[in-house]
Order: structure tokens, then sequence, then C-alpha cells
């Protein structure tokens, strides 16, 4: 039937989908693979599955017509996981979109304040212009929110239709197929911005294949993220038993550490993240930083520029080395600007307290032999 709503398209429309149905076939129900990382997840797939088309609401509208002629037709696992899936991307879609129409919001001018602080009030003719372009501005927000609803509404469609595949399942279905798919109810609970249930997915996929350090580093940053700095550490155990020589993983468990407070843990683990992997910038630049915050400010310099000096002249971590540096250097500034120097006048009125203070002792201390005896 499908095929032949194509016969009856015109020729444009038969090509772009074809290319829809061609796509969804090369592996569109596929998990996403590079949802996390180290650094966190940054977003989801970036990918439509429909890229080269004019603009995002046609590929939103003809994934949004297609999986609804799939949902009237579907009537077995394999259906509700192909449904699932197209939801999960055409959420990827409304996000993309919502992102793009946010960044062309021209943001709002701040008020001015006169030397005291004090707002200075606009004249009629401005507080008109302001009134329009606060119009304008809150008019624009709302028309791109309707993307971020229509995301988190796909996802969570997309989790429902996980669901349905979990409920209709065959027999003879893997543990590792289980987990699959409980993987990317996870992700479409997380763009439904269901973190706490994301998590809950992520752990059983993880305890029906162990050895998925995808799952692992996954549930690992939805840990971290909503606070549980030990359960994301004991993913990062689990991580490094698997991939005993990743400095990386070594590296963020010492972060982790850092961050609960274990800063003897956090240092010993940092020098043997960097005795693994000598020239890695990301991993110097985070141990630096440690010292810079725990240590002194200094010492967190000295220590970059150790890294940066030890490099080979054509090192390709020499660029990372100098923006690490430069940011350091930049956080140290700034902490010093903030650190009131005491002048003159300072001096002057701490004598002054302090000649006034011995004065008032002298004159109210009171000699317990020169008290009279009241009886």
């Amino acid at each position: 039937m499908f095929m032949q709503n194509i016969r009856r398209s015109t020729k444009k429309h038969r090509k772009v989908l074809l290319a829809v149905v061609l796509l969804l076939m090369l592996g569109l129900v596929g998990s996403f693979a590079t949802w996390g990382s180290r650094s966190g997840l940054g977003g989801v797939s970036s990918g439509s599955g429909v890229d080269g088309y004019d603009t995002l609401e046609q590929q939103i509208s003809l994934y949004f017509d297609y999986v609804k002629r799939l949902e009237a037709e579907a009537n077995d696992f394999s259906a509700y996981v192909t449904i699932a899936s197209n939801y999960r991307e055409l959420s990827t879609l409304y996000m993309n979109k919502y992102n793009n129409d946010s960044s062309e919001i021209i943001a709002l001018d701040p008020p001015e304040y006169d030397e005291e602080g004090n707002e200075i009030p606009l004249e009629p003719e401005q507080q008109a212009e302001r009134a329009l372009a606060e119009e304008t501005y809150n008019a624009a927000v709302a028309a791109a929110e309707v993307w971020l609803d229509a995301s988190h509404n796909s996802a969570g469609w997309a989790a429902d239709w996980y669901q349905k595949a979990l409920d209709n399942a065959p027999a003879d279905i893997s543990d590792i197929g289980i987990a699959d798919i409980k993987f990317n109810q996870a992700e479409a609970r997380y763009m439904q911005d269901e973190k706490e249930i994301a998590v809950l997915l992520l752990k059983e996929a993880n305890e029906l294949d162990e050895d998925n350090i995808n799952y692992i580093l996954n549930l690992a940053y939805m840990e971290q993220e909503l606070g549980d700095l030990e359960g994301a550490l004991a993913c990062y155990e689990q991580a490094s038993d698997m991939y005993p020589e990743n400095a990386n993983f070594v590296a963020t468990k010492a972060s982790l550490n850092a961050d609960m407070g274990n800063t003897e843990k956090a240092s010993v683990l940092y020098k043997e993240a960097r005795a693994m992997a000598p020239e890695d910038a990301d991993i110097a630049y985070s141990y630096a930083s440690f010292i810079f915050f725990s240590v002194g400010y200094e010492e967190g310099l000295d220590e970059m520029r150790a890294f940066r000096a030890s490099l080979p002249e054509e090192s390709p971590a020499l660029t990372r080395a100098d923006e690490g540096l430069a940011n350091l250097q930049s956080w140290a500034d700034l902490f010093a600007s903030l650190v009131v120097e005491p002048t003159d006048e300072d001096s002057d009125a701490d004598t002054q307290d302090k000649e006034a203070a011995d004065e008032n002792q002298d004159t109210t201390g009171v000699n317990e032999e020169e008290v009279p005896d009241q009886q």
C-alpha cells in the first residue's frame, strides 16, 4: 500500500519518499552509539535521516506523515520498534528546529544604570520601543517553545512504542536485544527530560548486557548529571576494569573524587592518568585545574607551564596546552582583581581604631584592688 502511494505521487515527491524508505532500511532503527561521552552527552544524534531537503519543516513533515502511516498498519514487534525509532528521530528534528529558531532570537538590551546603581528611566518614546521589543521577543520565544514541546512529546511517544515492543517481544529474543531496546527507550526518556526514568532504564540495560561500554558511560554521565557522584564513580570503576589502559577513565575517576572531597585519592589518580598519557593536554589541564583550586593558583599555573614545556616542538597538544594555560591565567587574573589591596587611608584608619580601643580599655578597665568594699 505504501508503494502504491508513492506511485500516485508526483515525480518529485516519489524521490523524497523513496529516499526516506531507503534511509530507514539502511539502519535508521539502529541504536544511538554516540549518545554520550566523557565530557557529557552533548545532545542527541544530530543526523536528521532525511538530510538534503530544503528545510527542517520539510523533513519534519515527511517524518510525521510517514510515522503516522506506519502507526495505522503496525501489528507486530518489528513495526513497534520501527515506529519508536522514527518518533525518536522526529524528536531530534523538532529539537534542531527549536535550537535554530532560538539562536535567531534577538536578545533584549539590558537596562542602563547610573553611577549609584540605580536604573536609568526611559523616555516615553524609548518606553514604547522597549514595549514593542519585549512583545516581539516574547512572541519569538513562545513560537520556538512550540518546537521544544513537540520534541518532548515525540520522545514520549517513542518511549511508549518501545515499551509496546517490549511487551510484545518474541520469546526467543536475547537479553542483549532487550537491553538494546531499553537503551533506546532511555534515550527517548532523556530527550523527554525524564532523566530519573532514563537512569533506571540504563541500569536495566546494563544489567542485561554488562560488557557494553556504551551503556556504562551513558549511565555514568546520567548519574553525574543527577548529582549521584558515587554512582558515576562506580560506573567508571567498571569501565576502568574493562579498559585498564584508558587514561581518560582514570582522569575522570580523579575528577569525581575531587568533586566528592577526596583530594588525596584524586591526586593519586591524576598522577596515574598523567603517567599513562604524558602528552594528553586535556588530562594535563584537568590535573592543573585540580591543583589550581585545591592547592594554589601559582602551583596550578606552574603545573600547566611544566606540561607545556615538556611537549616536543611539533606536538599536536601544544595548541590545547596554550589554551589551557591561558584559561587558568584568566582565572588567576580574575581572582586577583577581586582582592582589595589596603590603602594608606585604610592603614591610618586601622591605627586610629587601635588607639581608640586601647584608650577605651584604659578608661574602662577596672582594677580589682581599687574597687571599694560595698559592704
